[in-house]
């Protein structure tokens, strides 16, 4: 009966009305569906810009360990451009923020602290008669079967 009078009153139809109650009493996402994913530029770009800005990063840093700020490296790809062995790689204006940047800098693992961290080594002994211990950098051993 209320359903009927609040329908005509507005002067939709009752199955409108349920139809617009559903969507209100309907749980939102938390999230967007495209979180995680850069919207500006295509991911693959995007990773090639990080890598690009990482190494600008770490070809500039001094013993000191000071090195180029990222809007400053953002600021040289964007207005110059960097020479690779690809060519002249030169971004459009204005397609990069800084703290965006940081973000997949760091997601990625081309942040300083991952960058400066030396690569894992396993260690194990071999039964000779001289008894050696070989060090193998952890990307040279062979997984799985």
């Amino acid at each position: 009966m209320i359903m009927q009078e609040t329908a005509h009153l507005h002067g939709i139809s009752e199955q409108t009305l349920y139809r617009a109650l559903a969507q209100i009493a309907r749980p939102k996402a938390l999230r967007r569906s495209d979180r995680g994913t850069p919207r500006v530029v295509p991911q693959e770009k995007m990773e090639y810009y990080c890598e690009l800005i990482a190494a600008i990063k770490v070809r500039t840093s001094n013993k000191k360990g000071r090195h180029l700020s990222t809007g400053e490296a953002i600021r040289l790809i964007e207005k110059f451009g960097i020479e690779t062995p690809d060519g002249l790689v030169k971004a459009p204006e204005s397609t990069f923020k800084k703290s965006t940047v940081n973000r997949y800098l760091k997601r990625w693992g081309y942040d300083r602290e991952t960058l400066r961290r030396q690569p894992v080594a396993v260690r194990f002994q071999v039964n000779t008669r001289f008894e050696k211990t070989i060090v193998f950098p952890h990307s040279s051993i062979d997984h799985g079967p």
